[in-house]
């Protein structure tokens, strides 16, 4: 029998020795084995490779903390793959938190891996270890709600808002990652998700402003068959804009239920479909009936009805409004112009009327959005301080707010209000003697 001749590099005896002491769960051996030796960084690398396979959690540590080894965040992510894949939750478990606070990635990227490597079952307790572990524990829960919604585990969203993870944190990101993992086709997963929305769109839920724009995403998804129309039905009742893009997401819910006119459909059918188009009809006059009576209320408690227009420029509502604001959303604007106007009060310009809110709503598209421009842009008001008012108006308006807004029906008013002016000026001006 020959024997083994083979001599062995001091790293290679050294590896070879804490494998064996790793195999035998004997960490403490491995730990002192490794101390005090002039480790390369390639070793301390491959060290921590053996430790993540064998599942050893505490070498895994030493490795980081104590060997301080060094490597790019793409390394600790596929070590951590390699620990999710096997199931080695409390190595899965450190190597993410120092992904996050060692080698600088977003928590939610790790989480993400983890969630999607590990069964759904298992989930709870991952959240359980992962809090235990971090040192920042609002920060964990916010980027496991976002990992959650990407990864579409709706079941653990519920469950992370009632740890206390902010459903304003990037709020934006994680409702549009919701909405796009819409489960279409899975009436199992449909219940879960709209559970998840449900608790997701609370009363605690304060970003309007996505509100406003995921309102009109929702609704196109609803008409393409992929959203729930408890998802529109949720925003309207948190205070989403139901005027918002020209009233754009009442008219797609509407056509949603209104046939072609070349379709051929039974009575009872068509009745169906008129009931469902006149609920949205409904739903949304509601939503806007109430919105105007908040702000008229509003309005009246702020000013009453004794007050100057030039009250009204500084901001005094939810959001940033200005009162012209308030008095937009109440329907109110033009009556306002109307009173600057017999007053005299020269206070409104038409860059307040630009003005944005945090929603990024101004006077102008209020006005739009509520069929009311032609109300606020008053003629014999504006012409005086912005001779140029149609000009201003195209470089001020979006094009869709100038396809909403009745142009035409401005530009004849303007045009009007002029030829009455040069008539004024001309009655006014001293006759030539003969």
């Amino acid at each position: 029998m020959t024997a083994d001749t083979h001599d062995f590099s001091p790293e290679e005896q050294l590896e070879r020795k804490l494998r064996a002491a790793m195999l035998e769960k004997d960490y403490p051996r491995a730990k002192e084995l490794m101390r005090g030796q002039a480790m390369t960084n390639d070793f301390k690398g491959a060290v921590l490779n053996t430790a993540v396979q064998l599942n050893a959690p505490d070498i895994v540590r030493f490795v980081f903390e104590e060997e301080k080894v060094e490597m790019q965040p793409e390394t600790g992510m596929m070590f951590l793959l390699d620990a999710s894949k096997q199931k080695h939750r409390d190595v899965a478990l450190y190597l993410c938190e120092q992904l996050a606070t060692g080698l600088g990635l977003v928590r939610s990227d790790p989480y993400m891996l983890l969630l999607d490597k590990f069964p759904a079952e298992e989930h709870e307790d991952l959240v359980e270890g992962l809090l235990e572990t971090t040192a920042d524990r609002q920060d964990a829960l916010d980027k496991m709600l976002f990992a959650a919604a990407e990864t579409k585990n709706f079941a653990l969203i519920p469950a992370l808002i009632d740890k206390g993870a902010d459903v304003n944190a990037d709020s934006a990101t994680v409702l549009y990652t919701l909405f796009k993992g819409f489960p279409k086709d899975d009436a199992a997963r449909l219940a879960a998700y709209e559970a998840a929305l449900d608790e997701y769109l609370s009363p605690a839920f304060e970003d309007r402003a996505t509100l406003d724009t995921a309102l009109v995403v929702a609704a196109m998804q609803f008409a393409e068959g992929g959203q729930s129309e408890k998802a529109v039905e949720k925003m309207l009742a948190l205070g989403a804009d139901p005027c918002g893009n020209a009233q754009e997401a009442e008219k797609i819910m509407v056509s949603v239920f209104t046939p072609a006119p070349d379709a051929v459909l039974d009575k009872p059918a068509l009745a169906v479909l008129d009931e469902q188009a006149q609920k949205w009809r409904d739903a949304f006059k509601t939503a806007r009936d109430e919105e105007a009576a908040r702000n008229a209320a509003l309005f009246e408690t702020l000013y009453g009805d004794d007050y100057r227009p030039a009250d009204l420029l500084a901001p005094a509502g939810d959001d940033g409004d200005t009162g012209l604001m308030i008095a937009a959303k109440a329907k109110r604007l033009g009556a306002v112009i109307s009173r600057a106007r017999k007053t005299k009060d020269a206070h409104i310009t038409l860059g307040d009327l630009a003005k944005t809110n945090e929603r990024q709503q101004s006077c102008l598209s209020l006005a739009v959005d509520r069929g009311d421009l032609a109300a606020v842009l008053n003629p014999a008001y504006w012409l005086k301080q912005e001779p140029e008012l149609l000009q201003k108006l195209d470089a001020l308006l979006t094009g869709p707010q100038k396809q909403a807004a009745d142009m035409p029906r401005i530009t004849a008013h303007v045009r009007q209000e002029k030829l009455v002016q040069k008539a004024s000026r001309l009655r006014l001006q001293p006759r030539p003697a003969r």
